[in-house]
């Protein structure tokens, strides 16, 4: 058995000298391709830019005089290196499955979902979905429970943390050349090959730090020159045992396979969680209140709110009623679970200039109460009272009255009354 390549870009290597493949779960599927130029190979070769273009090598079998083909590895070139090393130009070849789309860039817009009723299979399939992936979902099902969000993390990265959340993993796809992927392992066929239990290696990891058992692991090890892909199985012992990693390479001019086998208990992931998010404040609307919790749509996402964050502000909820529906409110995230949210404060379009120890009370009518790190201010339809610092007391505005039942005493060393027009004064 021996392989050969196709590439969507002219690239004339004479041959192959060095070859390997690593296909894993939770991890992109990675090939390099060590070859020599034809001789006859022009200059221009090393001004091509070949980063991004295709790549398919094939499992070539020549059995009987018949030459029979099998896609093994379709994916995305990313790096290629030329030498010329004693006249002979040799070239490398660094590629990767198409799933790296899918991890390249962090999201710029964050996307929430707090449907509870969703269930991980449709969330995954629409992420993938974004970046022109699709999804194979095999890993166990169920509504989400709580909200999920999509935030500073890759496409990828989200789909291998909420996998994690049903123990599962991400398998790249390096068949169709596209950001496909599956979630779970596959339903796979039952190897024919006799193994032997000396290649089993159990593997024992134990936190020192927390009061639990260590835990074993059984992985075969098993090494074959037929190719078989993940999620084939083999039982020994009465157990059933999963591929869940293959490497490819070829040695003495034969190729030659690799593969990790284990029971699908111990491949089961740990969960993975969102620490970026905590301490992260996010600006939402408010779209609904109920008791003393607001439900929110985040301003950047898409996405409609359907989950109610509990309404706890920094002064308290006795001082600082809940904000009515079309606020605008910040959501704080006290840790990596986006449940634990909390509604601190409201805000307006006008709070940029003041500072964060700085607070305010508003009404969608116009009115407004600020208290000032100087000033105590009150303000309704261009009346102004200010209690400064430094002036003491301000009245401003287009009409300024006072009115009393008994008397108003003006008491001060100076009184002064400044007008435009007209000073009266009328006594009953």
């Amino acid at each position: 058995m021996r392989i050969d390549y196709k590439t969507s870009l002219p690239m004339p290597i004479q041959s192959i000298q060095n070859f390997s493949l690593c296909w894993e779960i939770n991890d992109h599927a990675r090939v390099k391709l060590w070859g020599i130029l034809e001789r006859n190979c022009n200059d221009f070769l090393k001004q091509q830019n070949y980063s991004g273009s295709g790549i398919s090598i094939y499992l070539v079998n020549e059995d009987d005089g018949k030459r029979n083909n099998e896609l093994l590895f379709q994916g995305i070139i990313q790096e290629v290196c030329m030498t010329k090393v004693h006249g002979v130009r040799e070239i490398c070849i660094h590629a990767a499955s198409a799933s790296v789309k899918l991890d390249e860039k962090a999201q710029e817009k964050y996307c929430s979902f707090q449907d509870i009723s969703m269930r991980y299979s449709d969330m995954a399939k629409q992420m993938a979905e974004m970046a022109g992936g699709r999804v194979i979902y095999t890993a166990e099902d169920s509504p989400i429970q709580k909200p999920i969000i999509c935030y500073q993390e890759t496409i990828w990265e989200f789909l291998k943390r909420i996998a994690s959340h049903k123990k599962s993993y991400l398998i790249p796809d390096i068949k169709t050349g596209n950001s496909n992927l599956r979630v779970g392992m596959r339903k796979g066929k039952e190897i024919q090959e006799e193994l032997s239990a000396a290649d089993i290696k159990v593997v024992v990891k134990k936190k020192y730090t927390a009061k639990e058992d260590g835990k074993a692991k059984m992985i075969y090890y098993l090494q074959s020159r037929s190719y078989y892909p993940l999620g084939d199985w083999a039982e020994l012992q009465g157990r059933k045992y999963i591929i869940f990693e293959l490497k490819a390479e070829i040695d003495k001019g034969e190729l030659w396979f690799s593969y990790k086998l284990s029971p699908a208990y111990d491949i089961e992931t740990e969960m993975y969680y969102h620490e970026k998010i905590t301490g992260m404040s996010l600006e939402g609307t408010v779209e609904e209140t109920r008791n003393e919790e607001v439900r929110v749509s985040f301003v950047a996402d898409k996405c409609e709110g359907k989950w109610f964050f509990p309404w706890k502000p920094e002064t308290g909820n006795t001082l600082y009623a809940v904000p009515e529906v079309g606020a605008k409110v910040m959501v704080y995230f006290m840790n990596h679970e986006e449940s634990s949210g909390i509604a601190i404060r409201c805000i307006s379009e006008k709070e940029e200039k003041y500072q964060l120890q700085n607070k305010f009370v508003a009404t969608p009518e116009g009115g407004r109460v600020e208290l000032l790190s100087s000033s105590l201010n009150i303000t309704k339809k261009g009346e102004v009272m200010e209690l400064s610092d430094s002036s003491a007391v301000y009245f401003g505005g287009g009409k300024v009255e006072i009115e009393a039942d008994g008397k108003v005493k003006f008491n001060a060393k100076q009184i002064l009354f400044d007008a435009a027009g007209e000073i009266k004064a009328t006594a009953e």
